[in-house]
């Protein structure tokens, strides 16, 4: 790169052969008047000298000029500077544009573009003679809010210079999705159980916010494994519930899932029946009948007959075979249950004693005795 001079030399009144000199390099000859354009790529002092040789008139003669090459020290000049059009959604474009011209030739234009999430990047425009341009397109993943311009100029000589900023706005219209949405449906009620609902959600941005809505309440979630976020629900009772997610992102866009059911079932029972000491006995063997139930009215039965008072009591019953019922009444939590048994108790053996006593007694021939007999 470097300056073009244009060198001329003339001989008044005369039309006669000319020689230009730079730095004793001859440049051209010619008929006055003479004109040569000449590159001068560095920088530094030249001496320029026009010589003519003379004719049978005239002597000849020279004049020696110094020429100087200094530093390009002017700006480029960066004008009406637009972003056109200065509002739009993701996936769009804006172009950006400005004139920019220079004294001797512009070497690179670039826009400047200012993130409002405090990014900034550089892009090289293209240029049409002197209006240059970019187009900035969006995506999905571009951020919502106000972006600055400014346009950045450099000469062919590193010369600088920039514009005023100018703006457009770029709006986030995209709401979060949602999938994976998991719960513990349909289990059985137990005590103190944990009940786990997951839901993932992702958005084009940020998320803000997860609101996790159960049977009317509202939970502001706040723990996730990566985009699953899950709440933990404890002492839930058998029954139908309902649920929903909700999400809003960076840029105030929701989005939220369908209402779901959520059903407790209710828990199982259990009922123990035992007996002391265990079935059959002899009757009159004091026995004991222990009934109890895991949840629920625990009563119990014999023969059809509460004798829930009895309960783990020895008693002495008569000689007979007996069913036992043991069972709890159903509950909002849990199911009823039973459990029956049957327990014998037999005839006793009675102890028979057979003792004889002889008394004798000698009347004349005849011997006679007298017999008792004892239970």
């Amino acid at each position: 790169m470097g300056y073009n001079a244009t060198l001329m030399a003339i001989i008044l009144e005369l039309q006669d052969s000319l020689a230009i000199y730079r730095n004793g390099t001859l440049l051209g000859t010619g008929i006055s008047p003479l004109t040569i354009i000449s590159l001068f790529d560095t920088l530094g002092d030249y001496n320029i000298t026009a010589t003519y040789n003379g004719n049978e008139n005239y002597t000849g003669n020279y004049e020696t000029h110094i020429a100087q090459v200094l530093p390009d020290a002017t700006k480029p000049q960066v004008t009406n500077v637009q972003a056109v059009p200065s509002v739009i959604n993701q996936m769009q474009s804006v172009n950006i544009s400005a004139i920019v011209t220079d004294n001797t030739q512009v070497d690179t234009v670039s826009a400047e573009v200012y993130f409002p999430n405090g990014t900034i990047k550089n892009y090289t425009m293209t240029n049409n003679s002197d209006l240059y341009s970019y187009l900035f397109t969006t995506d999905l993943y571009y951020p919502n809010g106000t972006y600055d311009v400014k346009i950045i100029a450099i000469d062919a000589y590193t010369n600088m210079n920039d514009s005023e900023t100018t703006s457009f706005t770029v709006y986030d219209v995209t709401s979060p999705i949602y999938s994976n949405i998991e719960d513990q449906n349909g289990t059985r009620y137990e005590t103190n159980k944990q009940y786990r609902f997951n839901a993932t959600w992702m958005d084009n941005i940020e998320i803000a916010q997860i609101i996790f809505e159960f049977d009317g309440i509202n939970y502001t979630i706040t723990d996730h494994i990566g985009d699953k976020y899950y709440k933990i629900l404890t002492n839930l009772d058998a029954g139908t519930y309902n649920y929903r997610w909700y999400a809003k992102d960076i840029s105030n866009n929701w989005n939220q899932t369908s209402i779901y059911n959520f059903v407790i079932e209710k828990g199982i029972s259990v009922c123990s029946l035992t007996f002391t000491p265990e079935s059959p006995q002899n009757y009159p063997m004091p026995i004991k009948a222990i009934c109890s139930c895991t949840s629920g009215d625990t009563k119990l039965y014999r023969n059809d007959i509460d004798i829930t008072s009895e309960n783990n009591q020895f008693i002495v019953l008569a000689a007979d075979t007996y069913n036992y019922l043991c069972n709890s009444t159903e509950t909002s939590n849990y199911l009823a249950a039973e459990n029956n048994s049957v327990y014998t108790i037999n005839k006793a053996n009675p102890i028979l004693t057979l003792t004889a006593r002889s008394e004798e007694r000698r009347v004349g021939k005849e011997c006679r005795s007298r017999w008792s007999q004892y239970h």
